[in-house]
């Protein structure tokens, strides 16, 4: 009766706690004899490094009890390192249950609720290789424990889907034949007894692209006509197949950042083709133009497992446009010219004018040729 009180008690109290503190309520697995590892979340929200952490098991049967403060447990199964990580050495039924987490110096609180499992369940990381490429796995091993007590062994042992030690999780290239799950082991030695800590990848072996990486646009040695003082936008669209690839700006030799407060900044936006491509389109922005980026060369380089290549363009003034009034005021003016000019060729050409038009129309007179008169079609019948 009274162990059943204590259920009763202990459950109620901490779903009061979890309650006040469900955002920050974490589901662990572990597999049974292995090593855990548990990093207390509330070290993430803004408190300094090396800050103290106590750890409570909160279980049904016995009361509270903290089982490390940045230190050794007493009962020689939990470790602490430097950053306040709760170590357990060799995960077992007696581990289940909740625990918390709180910095000495603050009242925040993180929970999480332990299950141990005979076989392992938590969910396997994938790892994507291309085929004929090199692949590291290497990335998703265990980190080292920096616990003075805790000697780890140099070696680190791959296995692959559980057939013994298999590669160093590193492949020159990769092949068909390497795809299966990967299980990385670093072994601890404390007062005498071995600990493993393991984690699990699997990898998956893709065939090359059929395509080859590279840049649509913009094209070699473009030359964009801008003016001083305006925005201008220039993008750099790739088209990759591989999770590596990508694309980016350099000013000169330097690295074009994505901070919209400098003058000039990239920015990047990806999306997903028919064929599984990947679309990236890297935008070279220039807030306001100015004189001395007229003689600055950007270049935009696509760096890929595959190919390397990179495309380079410049900027140069645009010719000033003609206003509107001025077009018209030229029209008017040469339109002015040309009266002018007709009237004074008329002027002086009016005698050879009208001799051409009497003899024309066979039109004669006894006036002197120098005289200007008017002809009328004459009568020769």
């Amino acid at each position: 009766m009274a162990t059943l009180f204590l259920a009763v008690l202990y459950f109620l109290s901490f779903q009061g706690l979890r309650s006040a503190f469900g955002d920050q309520h974490r589901k662990l697995t572990a597999t049974q004899g292995e090593m855990l590892v548990v990093k207390c979340g509330c070290l993430t929200r803004g408190l300094p490094g090396g800050t103290n952490i106590t750890w409570t098991h909160h279980h049904p049967s016995e009361s509270q009890r903290p089982l490390l403060q940045s230190r050794e447990d007493p009962d020689e199964d939990a470790l602490g390192d430097p950053s306040g990580d709760l170590v357990v050495l060799s995960a077992s039924v007696e581990r289940q249950g909740n625990y918390s987490c709180s910095p000495w110096n603050s009242n925040a609180t993180c929970w999480y609720t332990l299950t141990v499992s005979p076989t392992r369940q938590e969910e396997v990381r994938v790892k994507d290789c291309e085929k004929g490429l090199s692949c590291n796995l290497k990335n998703f091993c265990p980190r080292d424990l920096v616990i003075p007590s805790l000697k780890l062994l140099k070696k680190t042992v791959w296995q692959k889907d559980n057939e013994g030690d298999s590669s160093n999780g590193y492949f020159e290239k990769v092949a068909e034949k390497d795809e299966g799950v990967y299980t990385c082991r670093r072994s601890y030695q404390y007062r005498g007894r071995l600990y493993n800590l393991t984690s699990t990848v699997m990898l998956k072996v893709k065939k090359p692209a059929d395509s080859i990486p590279r840049i649509w646009s913009p094209k070699p040695g473009m030359v964009y006509p801008v003016q001083l003082g305006s925005q201008l936008v220039v993008p750099c669209e790739v088209e990759v197949y591989n999770m590596f690839d990508g694309s980016y700006w350099l000013d000169g030799k330097s690295f074009v950042e994505d901070d919209q407060n400098q003058s000039v900044y990239s920015n990047q936006t990806e999306k997903k083709g028919e064929k599984g491509e990947r679309k990236i389109t890297t935008s070279l922005v220039f807030q306001k133009v100015t004189a001395d980026q007229l003689s600055r060369t950007y270049t935009c380089k696509l760096e890929s497992t595959r190919k390397h290549s990179n495309v380079s363009i410049t900027l140069a003034l645009k010719d000033v446009p003609v206003s509107s009034l001025r077009v018209a005021l030229l029209a008017v003016l040469f339109a002015m010219l040309a009266v002018v000019s007709s009237g004074l060729v008329f002027y002086w050409c009016r005698v050879p004018f009208t001799l051409l038009l009497r003899d024309k129309l066979d039109c004669h007179s006894n006036v002197s040729d120098i005289q200007i008169y008017i002809c009328f079609p004459c009568n020769t019948a």
